[in-house]
Formats: structure tokens, sequence, C-alpha cells
């Protein structure tokens, strides 16, 4: 028996250039929802999306994660990218329990969506709902203190960017751009929440509460195609205007970074 059990142990054991071949193995990151975006494979970017186009490497509708899970085993995944996505879905608090198992604990979101008061976020009719600053805090379980959806999933939403043109408010101070991107209507172009996987899950306890930083930064009208495919990309950085969200007056808790 003893023989038996070393002989297995030492089939187990991976050779030293089969552990460097694992290190040198990029983590696994899933581009949901590509469409047409795809992203380089050998950067370890798995393209999904629920039509067979060109590059999509495996064909999933995200709506079914209702009753079927991604074909992704638990615990794998490193990065996963939801860029103009989340909004021309019917059930995301059932695809956001799919992306928490199959996440790694610490793993990064970026979602990518058009904000709430903006007309993109309304006028295509594949558009089903609009997302706010706080809307990604409803991926976290602090936030379901009060009802219980049956939503399993953690995400602490660390930033959300709101981008607006560099175009435009050239002449307005900082806090007159806070003003209008806070309270007015279609000055944000586009909106990008970075959240991390938090494993194990958190008590839906009101006390946990925390709401992301916010960022607002000034950028060219046209990215570089390369930086929009990276995570977090911001293009070209004009100005960078940080407002804690936790404040309910826009002036207070500013930090201008050229």
């Amino acid at each position: 028996m003893s023989n038996k059990s070393n002989e297995s142990n030492e089939s187990s054991k991976l050779s030293e250039g089969e552990e460097k071949k694992m290190d040198d193995e990029p983590p696994i990151a899933l581009n949901l929802g590509c469409g047409k975006n795809i992203l380089p494979s050998e950067q370890g970017w798995i393209n999904v999306d629920g039509m067979k186009n060109d590059g999509v490497d495996v064909v999933f509708d995200l709506d079914d994660c209702r009753t079927s899970p991604l074909p992704f085993d638990d615990d794998s995944v490193s990065v996963v990218l939801l860029s103009h996505v989340m909004e021309h879905l019917h059930h995301t608090l059932p695809l956001m329990d799919e992306v928490y198992r199959v996440c790694k604990s610490d793993a990064k979101i970026i979602i990518r969506t058009p904000h709430g008061a903006s007309d993109d976020a309304w006028e295509d009719p594949t558009h089903l709902r609009g997302y706010f600053p706080s809307s990604f805090e409803y991926f976290s379980q602090p936030m379901y203190w009060r009802a219980d959806y049956g939503y399993k999933g953690d995400f602490k939403s660390e930033v959300v960017n709101l981008y607006i043109e560099n175009k435009v408010l050239l002449d307005d101070t900082d806090e007159e751009i806070i003003r209008k991107v806070m309270h007015e209507r279609n000055w944000v172009s586009e909106m990008e929440a970075v959240l991390s996987c938090i494993k194990p899950a958190r008590k839906a306890d009101k006390q946990l509460r925390s709401a992301p930083r916010l960022q607002i930064l000034k950028r060219g009208t046209d990215l570089n195609p390369e930086g929009q495919n990276g995570i977090g990309a911001q293009g070209k950085q004009m100005k960078e205007v940080r407002k804690d969200s936790n404040d309910s007056n826009d002036k207070d808790n500013v930090e201008l970074v050229d």
C-alpha cells in the first residue's frame, strides 16, 4: 500500500518545466458579450458572445445564466470585462452570481455603460435599463440588508470613472464641472466601474456598505484603439477630479491631478 501511495504522490508532482509553464501562462480573462471587440488570446482573453462571429471563442447567451452556468470552473478567472453589455441584459443578478462563482478572490471586474442621465442610455431600443455610479453597489451583499432577492455574489465597487469629452466644459471651473456632471444630463459620455471580487462574501449588513470613489475624467474624443481595449483604459487623460461619493456636497473633498 505504501509503495502505491508513494507512486501516486510522485506522479502527482509537477516537473520544474511544467511548473514554469504554469507560471508563464497569463491569467484567465473573460471578455463577456464581446461582440466585435475581440481581445488577444495570447494575453489570456477568452471572448464570449451570444453570436458565433469571427474571433468568438465561446458562444453563450449571458441572459441564460438563470438556468445555465457559465462554462468555466469555479475560482478560475482573474479579470472580467463587460463593455457596453449590462444595459442590454434582462437578468443582471443571475449573471453576476455566475461571474462571482468563476472569479478568484480579488479578481477585477470592469463594467462600461452609458451614464443613466444621458440620451445614449435610452435612445437605443436594445437598451433595457440605465446605470448610475451607485448602481454597481448593488452587486455587493451589504446592499441587500433590507430584502433578499436570492443574489449570492459580492463585489466591492472600488472606483467609478465618469468620462467627459475634452471639447466640452473647457472654460468651466472645476467646481462647475462637478456640479454639471452630478446634476445635469448629457455631460458624461461613458461610465466605467472597477469592482473587486470579495470571497468569502460579506454579510447583508448595512454597516458594511462602502461607496465607490468617483473620478471625473476629461479625455479626447478619439481614444487610442489599443488603449481602449486595455483594462481600465482612460484614453488621453487631461484632468482628473476626484470626489468622495460619501459626501453630499459636490465642492468638498476634491483633488485635482494635472
